[in-house]
């Protein structure tokens, strides 16, 4: 009768949980909601969501009621790890007493952080693994009774579909992010080339004004030094050295301007 309760409270569990987790598309919210209901079926001091990354494997989210160097976002090699483990062998594993043995290099990092057992559990989505759910506790043995394992497992099938709609929520998210970036990066250099082309058409209208402004002047300048060989008059000549030292200013000021454009 007690076997009865028991598993018809945890299936019960496994339901409520389902359906909350299925609310969230935040992945804050669906750890903390599972972390929460694990309390009432397993022994755990820490609890983790482990993906691997390239040769890499990251800790997406950690919970610890001890310290650790294992904290969130920290990543660690993937070969060797027990993830790998986990993912090649598509099935649980679970380490009764890292004081007695150890099989991975973290149980080392575990038990200095004082725990003792723990039990990871694959997560599947689609059929293929593409993470662990990680419990490790500092009692030793905390993860030998067969039906709670089989109840983890069915609550990390659920958990896992939630988990991965959060990360592809989140891709999705900084995907749209980079696409807004790329808009507003290209509306800046659309308009940095809008005003290189007008710009570029100034000094083109410039460097004509400056052509054809100096035909003018050399009109000018010429008819002026012509006019100086044939006068006599003092006050006549002094007026056309003004004229000429006009133009020739002004030819300087042209010079210029067609140097710029």
């Amino acid at each position: 009768y007690q076997e009865t309760k028991d598993r018809a409270e945890w299936m019960d569990m496994v339901n409520r949980l389902t359906r909350a987790i299925g609310l969230s598309l935040d992945m804050t919210d669906v750890y903390d909601t599972f972390t929460a209901a694990l309390r009432n079926l397993v022994d755990f001091d820490r609890i983790s969501i482990a993906v691997p990354e390239g040769d890499n494997l990251r800790f997406l989210a950690v919970s610890s009621e001890v310290p650790t160097e294992l904290g969130t976002g920290v990543t660690i090699p993937l070969k060797k790890s027990v993830a790998a483990w986990v993912i090649a062998h598509r099935s649980t594993n679970i380490e009764n007493d890292f004081a007695q043995e150890r099989q991975f290099p973290v149980d080392e990092t575990h038990l200095r952080d004082g725990l003792r057992s723990a039990i990871r559990v694959p997560l599947f989505y689609k059929g293929e693994v593409f993470g662990t759910l990680n419990l490790t506790s500092r009692h030793p043995n905390s993860y030998e009774d067969k039906k709670k394992r089989i109840v983890l497992e069915q609550i990390a099938g659920q958990v896992a579909v939630a988990i991965k709609n959060a990360l592809l929520y989140e891709e999705a998210k900084r995907a749209c992010e980079e696409a807004k970036r790329a808009y507003e990066e290209l509306n800046v250099a659309q308009d940095y080339m809008v005003r290189s082309e007008k710009l570029r058409a100034l000094g083109e209208m410039a460097g004509g004004v400056a052509h054809d402004f100096n035909n003018v002047l050399s009109v000018i300048l010429g008819r002026a030094q012509l006019a100086l060989d044939s006068v006599e008059d003092p006050r006549l000549k002094k007026s056309l050295h003004a004229i000429e030292q006009a133009a020739l200013d002004a030819a300087k000021t042209v010079r210029r301007l067609q140097e710029f454009t």
